[in-house]
């Protein structure tokens, strides 16, 4: 990854886990040390300072950034969750070059987008990677916003009733939008988050998931995201 120095250059050679295009033989060298420090803080933006409208390496940048949608400090922790699937597998979590296609892919990896982001998007550059979802899915690319039956009245109830089946009528513009079918193959070839790590190392699956939420409302904060028991478990090799 960009800008992450490790702290000792010292190399071993171990066992890949997995055929990998870096490791064909299935072995290749680690560090020795596993510390990291991470450098060049030339594009940090203060909270009250005036936000970019696209920031972030490509392969790391979070979906509200390509949506349009805004950003703040969880778009660090998405980066952090791809750069940390990048260390792991020694491969680029998300390799694309195109907007639309980095979408799809995180749809494929990660889950579908949430309607309400869909929704939000209509009123930004993002509506250009949208489709009515009526004119069909590529395999279903909205999640329905939870529907209470609580109290609240039957006018509530039919108001949010309306607003799901409205926010549940846009998707991702793919594959009809896609540039290639070199591209559509790319998304294809793409494979849930779990599927990525091994299975006794799933800890760290879940909190790479945890960091990977789509909506940046849902991601943990910086000091949150310490909290999580993958810092306090024993990985196998």
């Amino acid at each position: 990854p960009e800008n992450i120095l490790l702290l000792d250059d010292i190399l071993i050679p171990v066992s890949a886990p997995r055929p990998s295009s870096s490791s064909s033989k299935g072995r290749y060298l680690r560090p020795a040390q596993v510390g990291v420090k991470i450098i060049d803080f030339g594009s940090a933006t203060f909270e009250d300072d005036y936000h970019s409208s696209l920031i972030n390496t490509r392969q790391y940048r979070a979906p509200e950034v390509i949506l349009g949608l805004g950003w703040d400090m969880s778009s660090d922790v998405w980066s952090l969750g791809c750069i940390l699937m990048e260390l792991y597998t020694g491969n680029l979590l998300f390799r694309t070059h195109e907007h639309l296609e980095h979408l799809a892919m995180m749809e494929k990896i990660i889950g579908p987008m949430p309607a309400n982001m869909l929704e939000a998007a209509v009123s930004t550059d993002g509506r250009r990677y949208l489709s009515p979802a009526s004119l069909g899915s590529s395999g279903g690319s909205v999640t329905d916003a939870p529907f209470s039956e609580e109290a609240g009245g039957e006018r509530e109830k039919r108001d949010r009733r309306e607003e799901r089946e409205e926010s549940s009528r846009l998707r991702l513009n793919w594959p009809e939008g896609s540039s290639s079918t070199n591209s559509e193959e790319r998304v294809r070839n793409c494979v849930p988050l779990q599927a990525l790590v091994l299975p006794h190392h799933r800890i760290f699956s879940d909190f790479v998931a945890s960091l990977l939420q789509i909506d940046p409302q849902a991601r943990p904060t910086p000091g949150d995201a310490l909290m999580h028991p993958f810092f306090s478990a024993d990985l196998l090799e």
